[in-house]
Formats: structure tokens, sequence, C-alpha cells
């Protein structure tokens, strides 16, 4: 299942959809499946703004999960 189908099914309809893609996450950085980088100013909405691929966090968690 695609992205879209997976956000229309899970997602709140919180924000207008914008017909992009993500496919990744670094730090404060959002990566297209068209190549193209976006700053996520969205993150800290509602939760701790951690960024996306912390090194840190994902041993955190990885630890806490063993």
């Amino acid at each position: 299942m695609t992205q879209p189908p997976l956000e229309s099914r899970y997602a709140l309809e919180v924000y207008p959809r914008r017909g992009i893609n993500i496919v990744r996450g670094e730090g404060a950085s959002l990566f297209s499946d068209d190549g193209k980088t976006y700053i996520d100013c969205a993150a800290g909405v509602g939760v701790a703004n951690i960024g996306h691929s912390n090194p840190v966090v994902i041993k955190a968690l990885t630890d806490q999960a063993e």
C-alpha cells in the first residue's frame, strides 16, 4: 500500500493535503520521493520536537525495547 492510501486511512484530517510523498526525515529536514527537501515546520505541533532519525533517540528506544 502506498503512502496516500495509508494517509487517508489512518491520518487525521487536520492539515490540507499537499500532494507530497515524504519518504524519509533527518533532523528538521524531510525528503520527498521526487528528490525535493523540505523543512519540517510542523514537527513540534502537539509533541516534543526531537527531529527525525535522531541517533540518541533511536538508541534510547532500541535499548528500551530490548
